[in-house]
């Protein structure tokens, strides 16, 4: 919701790329709002803008470390 750019959505078993569902584009209109959710368990979630997962070569079953401060 209020999303403006389109992003990729990585979502984390702690260090561990479950799902990715690249490209993701801001809702058509405000009463539109698609659910995404991983196919997997996952604890954490990291949008970042589109393509950048690409960018990155992430894939689903890599290790992604990550620091929370």
């Amino acid at each position: 919701k209020n999303m403006l750019i389109p992003i990729d959505i990585i979502w984390l078993n702690n260090y561990h790329i479950v799902h990715i569902e690249a490209a993701v584009l801001p809702p058509s209109a405000p009463d539109h709002l698609p659910v995404y959710k991983p196919e997997q368990e996952a604890n954490f979630v990291l949008e970042i803008a589109a393509g950048q997962a690409k960018v990155f070569g992430l894939k689903t079953g890599q290790t992604l470390k990550y620091q929370l401060d």
